[in-house]
């Protein structure tokens, strides 16, 4: 178990130098994943690229619009259930809605964050 914490450690301080770069050298990105469970709890995840900003500070202000005009959006009604939960670091929101009767019986969330436009949440590409 040490061994797993410390490599984890290496690992962050390894990364942290090219996070700094990350921000003085490219565009930050702002990526929302939809995520639904149906009543059976199987889970369909999707990503959307929402819009590209020259820096981190920007991607960030962007975020902050998007996820509160989503929020608005899904105000209960007999379709939407409404929000039951944000969570929020600095460059990522995530927001949980309750359960309902509807399509989205078994859960959805949406996760918005800004990443450098190198990194891409999809993963790789299939080659």
């Amino acid at each position: 178990m040490k061994r797993l914490r410390r490599a984890s450690v290496i690992v962050a301080l390894y990364l942290l130098p090219w996070a700094a770069t990350a921000s003085a050298e490219c565009a930050w990105v702002l990526w929302a994943e939809h995520e639904y469970r149906d009543d059976k709890f199987r889970t369909e995840k999707s990503w959307k690229l929402h819009v590209a900003r020259p820096t981190q500070k920007e991607c960030e202000e962007v975020l902050q619009r998007v996820w509160q005009v989503e929020v608005k959006n899904w105000q209960p009604s007999a379709e939407r259930p409404g929000v039951k939960e944000v969570q929020s670091a600095p460059g990522l929101v995530i927001v949980t809605f309750k359960k309902g009767d509807s399509d989205y019986a078994g859960g959805f969330s949406e996760e918005f964050v800004c990443l450098p436009d190198t990194v891409d949440p999809r993963g790789p590409k299939p080659r």
